[in-house]
């Protein structure tokens, strides 16, 4: 009965949870979410940072002169056409005239500014040879147009397009569109130029609809061309994208967010365009891969980088927020993940600047200098999600992918078959020397004080040992068995936890600087920590009592009152050093007695050296809690 009512608890919190779902790292978010002044807020502390207004243009990093520093180049050309766009999501979220005279500004400054002395490699458009950076401008140019009515935006996204489709080229794969404006044997075709050209074509046809339908035509046509092309080269099936394909055949298989952004937006374009409801179906595929392989928890989407890979889950979002609003089963499926990492950036923003960073979990540091496309990412998802004056929930995640987590000097792959995710961790010693300890860490936050069970999925080739650290306490050596290839296990840790945000570090001892007590192998592929979320551990569960004593050197715990179905039942403690760190778990299991009890000795020697105190919880041999937790000192 216990286990049935600890499912139904957990699935109420994960269906609450998902119904509004918001993650934030730094412990339960209580204030009103998604509100318009939130997200002028956020818009206010980007442009004022960022926006050089009396030149109509984005500077490239929070160091420049209107931040105390000295950074003046400005934000690169492709990545200048996402930051417009912004501009686009703040107006149709908003309706404020002033974001209508900022598209206009920034259009001007594109088109007029010598950019070459900030940093680009050309002062006007008509000079770029990348077809994909034509792209970027055309997209927001197009829709733009579609907000304001204002023909420059209209005659800029045609004229961009044109110039971009005349790139098509059969001598390689059959058809697409070049990459770049040069010879094909010198290029490749990708999901950035065709599926981002097909977006513009497909809304450039919707258009000229009632204008001039025969031009509305043939955009359609060229739409369905380079949206068939991508599909036929460059879709795997089931949401993955190929990234591109070289003139030689290479085919490179990079996973990034943004690709299957495009290809979901395409789609959706195509849907809008035609009714069919097979593109409907395909960009979810796109959507639903991100979420299950480059989040970080499910939920959070990957930090793919500080530079310009920060734009790439901005243009993923982006594209999802279309599909979110297309219908309402599509919404109460994405809006979700869309607030979430929403409130992930707002949340995490940095005190000197309220600027966030280009990793949505956590704050950038005060002398970190952030590139504008990552601090975009608070306003931009506010704008995206749309508006409530409603409470947010919680979410507790219940996995963290350790390719996703903060680490340091440790390297990630995916040699390793069967991994979940984006990839795993492989080696611990990346740095140029292989002489430092590296180290992975997970910010696990939990609903109320108790111990949890962490589990560890990994796979090693042959016994092992890391270091766990929680809240910045003692590290504790954990063992792991090794296993033949390719054959991952779980090894499991029962830990007290406090409410709201822990720390858990995982750490590779290097023999350079633990002679004596060097980790067994700087080889340690960690797929993902899991954490089960129990029900609040803050009174005991049917009736159950235990009561404890001291007998000779001995901690004696003993409970009444199990069930049948509690055999055998582990007692955890969960030890403390007098200061008050962390010292590592015991589990001891015990038998059920016929009438109910059992009890349990944990002698005083068995115990770490310097223990001054403990936490008890009773779980049953799921690892569910049965009882609440205690505290105890020992004298």
């Amino acid at each position: 009965m216990r286990k049935k009512l600890m499912g139904r608890i957990l699935s109420l919190i994960m269906a609450l949870a998902m119904a509004l779902s918001v993650l934030t790292s730094g412990g339960v978010l209580t204030v009103g979410a998604m509100t318009a002044d939130q997200a002028q807020e956020a818009m206010d502390a980007f442009l004022s940072v960022y926006y050089k207004e009396d030149e109509h243009r984005f500077y490239k990093f929070s160091d420049n002169p209107q931040n105390g520093g000295e950074q003046t180049k400005e934000t690169d050309f492709w990545v200048s056409g996402v930051l417009w766009d912004t501009l686009n999501d703040a107006y149709e979220a908003t309706g404020d005239e002033k974001y209508a005279t900022m598209i206009h500004d920034v259009y001007e400054g594109f088109l007029n500014n010598e950019h070459v002395s900030w940093g680009w490699d050309v002062d006007h458009w008509t000079e770029n040879t990348y077809n994909d950076d034509l792209c970027w401008w055309a997209q927001a140019a197009a829709r733009a147009y579609t907000l304001t009515n204002n023909s420059e935006y209209l005659e800029l996204a045609t004229e961009m397009y044109e110039k971009v489709y005349s790139h098509w080229d059969e001598t390689f794969l059959d058809g697409g569109i070049l990459w770049r404006m040069i010879p094909p044997e010198e290029n490749q075709k990708n999901v950035a130029t065709n599926a981002n050209a097909a977006i513009v074509a497909a809304r450039l046809s919707k258009i000229y609809a009632d204008t001039d339908p025969e031009k509305s035509a043939a955009y359609e046509e060229q739409a369905l061309r380079i949206y068939n092309w991508t599909k036929e080269n460059l879709y795997l099936g089931n949401g993955e994208m190929l990234d591109n394909i070289q003139f030689n055949g290479q085919k490179n298989n990079w996973k990034f967010s943004y690709n299957n952004g495009l290809f979901a937006g395409a789609s959706y374009e195509l849907y809008t365009l035609t009714g069919d409801e097979s593109y409907m179906d395909t960009a979810r595929l796109c959507l639903d891969w991100v979420i299950e392989n480059l989040t970080f928890d499910g939920t959070t989407m990957n930090d793919e980088g500080n530079g310009d890979a920060a734009a790439f889950k901005i243009v993923f979002l982006r594209q999802m927020s279309f599909i979110a609003k297309a219908n309402p089963a599509d919404a109460e499926k994405y809006l979700p993940f869309l607030k979430s990492n929403a409130s992930q950036a707002y949340t995490h923003r940095r005190a000197s600047d309220n600027l966030c960073g280009s990793n949505l979990a956590i704050t950038p540091g005060e002398e970190d200098s952030i590139y504008s496309i990552s601090s975009v990412a608070a306003p931009c998802l506010l704008f995206l999600s749309g508006f409530d004056d409603q409470e947010t929930y919680p979410f507790y995640a219940t996995f963290w992918q350790a390719e996703g987590a903060e680490r340091s000097d440790v390297a990630t792959g995916t040699n390793q078959s069967g991994y979940t995710g984006g990839g795993h961790i492989v080696w611990w010693n990346d740095d140029t020397n292989h002489v430092k300890d590296g180290w992975v860490n997970f910010p696990v936050k939990v609903p109320e004080d108790g111990i949890y069970k962490l589990q560890f999925r990994y796979y090693s080739r042959q016994e092992n040992t890391r270091r766990m650290s929680v809240n910045g306490g003692d590290p504790v050596k954990l063992t792991f068995s090794g296993q033949p290839a390719n054959q991952w296990l779980v090894s499991s840790e029962y830990v007290y936890l406090h409410e709201g945000e822990n720390s858990i570090r995982l750490t590779y001892y290097n023999p350079t600087n633990h002679p004596n007590d060097a980790d067994t192998d700087p080889w340690f592929f960690l797929d993902k920590l899991m954490v089960e979320v129990f029900e609040p551990y803050s009174s005991l569960q049917d009736n159950i009592y235990v009561s404890q004593t001291k007998q000779d050197d001995a901690i004696v715990t003993k409970i009444d009152n199990l069930q049948a179905e509690e055999q055998p039942c582990n007692v955890a403690l969960a030890l403390y050093s007098e200061e008050g760190r962390f010292m590592g778990t015991t589990i001891q299991s015990v038998s059920v007695e016929a009438d109910g009890t059992a009890t349990v000795s944990t002698s005083l020697a068995d115990l770490p050296q310097g223990v001054g105190s403990y936490k008890v919880m009773v779980l049953d041999p799921s690892g569910a809690p049965l009882a609440s937790a205690f505290s105890g000192t020992i004298q």
